[in-house]
């Protein structure tokens, strides 16, 4: 989780909470959480009522107030640091409980870590800049090419705005209606937080004489396809660059053409990095059924203009990031 300007927006890049995403009422919202702790339990081979649960959760508490103290105050925490003798005690006694007293006691321990970790300055108050994403489920390279969501009709998502996180599933959808039918992917924000930018590829409505996408190794050479999923197409669906205003004013086109544009870095100077196919080349592996061309680090001003290729790697590259020192950190896949 980045945040960025006080007072404005958090971008959450990650794995984020939203169960039933229609709902607001409180009891939705309590029930989703209690539904996702059992979940988290369950994935460490216990349940809520587990003592050893209960003691984690405690420790979390512990060391959450202890970090939150230092940029949020020890008077915004009053009620959980208060907490945490009385958690203390009636957890030193939990093997004397049954089950739903436990369970009981596991949930209050951990809607106190909730109401500590919402009190941070980093998100308290503030509404969450998310993606809703329609995800092209393959191995590594084909998650970020525009024409395998085309060719698979995987359309769907959106930027969206969680307006009040931890208190209702409300949100606000940025770009409802103001794009055509496409896959989103690669949200970052700008420093400012003024601008969310992310990767829009659209998904045609065309007849798909193969059916939904099951498996790959039987579908005909890319080349032999109708012209809209046709890889070779200069027509061919391409992830572009876009930016909107947090307000959901403003959105514009950054980057054109035929190649795959995503993972948009902002940059100190206001420019961005991202990673592009412009480079041109394939991978060494790929087959006649899956076009697999190398995206690699490139830069542009702002506003979409003057692009340069920073990286001639053979292969791919993901996820540029800024260093405390300006230099752009990435992960690079070496053929080896």
């Amino acid at each position: 989780m980045t945040a960025y300007h006080p007072g404005r927006v958090t971008c959450l890049l990650g794995a984020m909470l939203m169960v039933a995403a229609t709902a607001t009422g409180t009891e939705d919202l309590t029930a989703a959480v209690h539904a996702d702790w059992s979940s988290q339990e369950s994935r460490k081979g216990r349940t809520t009522a587990d003592p050893a649960a209960i003691r984690d959760a405690l420790d979390r508490l512990a060391r959450l107030t202890a970090d939150l103290r230092q940029v949020a105050g020890a008077a915004a925490l009053q009620e959980e640091i208060a907490s945490l003798d009385r958690f203390r005690h009636r957890t030193s006694e939990v093997d004397k409980l049954d089950t739903p007293a436990r369970t009981a006691l596991y949930r209050e321990i951990r809607f106190a870590v909730r109401s500590a970790a919402f009190k941070n300055p980093c998100l308290a108050g503030r509404p969450i800049l998310f993606l809703k994403q329609r995800r092209f489920v393959a191995q590594m390279l084909h998650e970020y090419l525009g024409y395998y969501y085309n060719y698979g009709d995987l359309a769907g998502g959106g930027v969206c705005v969680l307006e009040e996180p931890g208190r209702s599933f409300r949100v606000r959808e940025l770009t409802a209606g103001r794009l055509p039918r496409g896959a989103y992917t690669t949200l970052s924000l700008s420093f400012d937080a003024k601008t969310a930018l992310f990767a829009f590829a659209e998904v045609r409505h065309v007849p798909r004489p193969h059916g939904r996408v099951s498996d790959w190794t039987k579908l005909p050479p890319a080349h032999e396809v109708i012209d809209e999923l046709n890889y070779d197409s200069p027509q061919r669906s391409c992830f572009h660059i876009f930016a909107i205003g947090s307000d959901g004013e403003n959105l514009r086109q950054l980057t054109h053409g035929s190649e795959d544009d995503f993972d948009p870095c902002p940059l100190p100077d206001g420019g961005l990095a991202f990673m592009s196919t412009r480079r041109g080349g394939f991978g060494r592996c790929h087959n006649i059924w899956e076009p697999l061309p190398a995206y690699t680090l490139h830069r542009m001003d702002g506003s979409g203009d003057n692009i340069e290729r920073l990286s001639c790697h053979e292969t791919n590259e993901w996820h540029p990031s800024v260093l405390n020192d300006g230099r752009i950190v990435y992960t690079r896949w070496d053929y080896v």
